[in-house]
């Protein structure tokens, strides 16, 4: 485990040295300033209160935002990458609350699989990494699985949002949709809440179906919100 510090300029967290992707945050300073961008933004714009990572990583996203919202709830069910997240929580940052749990439409107990040397990719069912410069890591030997617990993220949610403004961020390798979906009658009694998610094959979601509206469309990501103020266009 190492400490890197100075991600965006202002945050720190711990990672595994041994895997590939926390050399790119290290190298990079961060992996996606863009998108931590855009999410800060909206919450210093709107006022959020909570911000949810689902798929939290080694938390990017939950360090760089938490001092523009109350809580942070964050999710990673990744063993070693989950280790690196509550240091740099307990450490830190104490309004982030890390959960080693996996999100889901119902509670349960499943099978993780993940890569021992890329922690990007982890999900609940049997993948392989495709990223041709790291292909010596695709060998079997690297891959592992573990039990862990699934939590009913709508249970979750209704249980510490308490009617507040939240910004949702959703990157769990395929099951963003159906967390939505699951979500939406808890959206409904919301006046303002933001959800950022993966989209990676969009002619698999029903746009009509979506809860708020699209507010901004990336190649790969989706914002979706119900707003007050703000229209489509003017989240930059």
């Amino acid at each position: 485990m190492r400490l890197i510090e100075n991600i965006y300029g202002n945050t720190k967290m711990y990672v595994d040295e041994e895997d590939i992707r926390a050399n790119w945050i290290e190298d990079r300073l961060g992996t996606q300033p863009e998108k931590v961008s855009l999410l800060k933004n909206i919450c210093l714009k709107e006022s959020v209160c909570n911000f949810y990572d689902l798929g939290a990583n080694y938390g990017e996203f939950s360090t760089s935002l938490c001092a523009n919202v109350d809580k942070v709830f964050a999710f990673e069910p990744n063993p070693s990458v989950f280790n690196c997240l509550q240091k740099t929580s307990v450490e830190f940052y104490n309004n982030i609350h890390p959960f080693q749990k996996a999100v889901d439409i119902s509670t349960s107990e499943k099978d993780f699989y993940f890569n021992s040397r890329y922690s990007g990719g982890g999900r609940l069912e049997r993948w392989q990494w495709q990223d041709q410069r790291y292909k010596q890591f695709n060998e079997s030997k690297y891959y592992h699985s573990t039990k862990v617990s699934c939590i009913r993220f709508a249970d979750f949610f209704r249980e510490h949002n308490k009617n507040q403004s939240c910004l949702i961020k959703i990157d769990i390798e395929g099951l963003e949709l159906k967390i939505i979906e699951d979500l939406m009658l808890e959206l409904e009694t919301l006046d303002k809440w933001f959800i950022y998610f993966e989209a990676n094959d969009k002619r698999k979601i029903n746009f009509s179906k979506l809860p708020g509206k699209v507010l901004i469309e990336h190649p790969t990501d989706i914002l979706i919100g119900k707003i007050t103020r703000l229209e489509k266009g003017e989240i930059k």
